[in-house]
């Protein structure tokens, strides 16, 4: 079903949202009072506010997305600006720049081009992918049933995963590589009486796979500039990240501040992590960074012109 287009640069549902009606776009703001429930499709050119439930349903906005309530899964947000929900479990939310939360993020996949903070004085963030900018807050983080989780904080999660994807087809180009260049030298070193018909035919393709290698040499060299360039604008435009742990933070937590990797293997009460000198340590937090909740308001999470190969 086609997309519908409301006009109004203010609309305004006083109950849930009807999900029947298919995917509805809303050229302005929108303010649902009720819920948001299974299945249903939203998208805003402005901001989206619901003051319920968003259960198991997909929204995205150019401004920004507010639950009053929380969002259960698997339940997709995408908002071009900030998040805030109450809680979270089992979904996907993707902030260009801020991801609030008021108690809880569970088993979830967390973007933000900023801050991830969770603000109740016993708030949780356990299982799942959290990715920020600059930061990652919250009172508990972890569990104590060893719950696997990944945290990264100090690149724009667009750069990091466009970073990866680099890396990635870096390695297959490579391995590719190697695999014609070990078929080139041991066709080469074959001795006269050991050719036999069929290596006699792999060897008549030796221009053809001599041409291949070129081709993945030159391909490399791209991605390998692509990748240079890409650094460079990811240690330009980064801040220092951090992961403050208000309470605790418990083990088992894989933690990747900028380039270094780390997993925690220890329990750890009242701490702020950081990364130095190509090593993740930890301090006390102090109690002016815990009163400290400003969100950064510049956009970071803009969307990354990727070049083509």
């Amino acid at each position: 079903m086609s997309a519908e287009v409301r006009k109004d640069p203010i609309e305004v549902i006083e109950g849930s949202f009807d999900p029947t009606v298919g995917p509805v776009h809303f050229r302005g703001k929108l303010i649902i009072k009720g819920d948001v429930p299974e299945k249903s499709e939203i998208s805003s050119n402005s901001s989206v506010e619901v003051h319920g439930i968003v259960d198991t349903a997909t929204i995205r906005a150019h401004g920004d997305i507010i639950i009053k309530g929380g969002v259960s899964g698997p339940g997709y947000l995408d908002a071009g600006r900030d998040i805030q929900v109450e809680f979270v479990e089992n979904s996907t939310l993707v902030s260009g720049r801020n991801l609030v939360i008021g108690m809880s993020a569970m088993h979830s996949q967390l973007s933000a081009g900023n801050k991830i903070i969770v603000k109740d004085e016993k708030g949780v963030l356990a299982g799942g992918v959290a990715k920020a900018g600059q930061a990652i807050r919250a009172a508990r983080i972890g569990s104590s049933l060893y719950t696997r989780m990944k945290l990264q904080v100090g690149i724009q999660p667009l750069l990091r995963s466009e970073h990866k994807r680099i890396v990635d087809q870096m390695t297959q180009i490579e391995q590719k590589h190697d695999g014609i260049q070990k078929n080139i030298q041991y066709l080469k070193r074959l001795a006269p009486d050991d050719i036999s018909p069929r290596m006699a035919k792999r060897i008549e393709n030796l221009p053809l796979m001599q041409l291949h290698l070129k081709h993945l040499s030159r391909e490399l060299m791209k991605y390998t500039n692509r990748d240079k360039t890409l650094r460079k604008a990811i240690n330009t435009r980064s801040k220092p990240g951090r992961i403050d742990a208000i309470k605790e933070i418990c083990p088992g937590i894989m933690i990747t501040i900028n380039w270094t990797t780390l997993e925690l293997k220890e329990h750890l009460e009242n701490v702020t992590l950081f990364e130095q000198g190509g090593e993740i340590g930890w301090d006390a937090l102090q109690p002016e960074d815990i009163n400290n909740d400003e969100l950064d308001e510049e956009r970071n999470g803009e969307k990354l012109e990727v070049e083509e190969f």
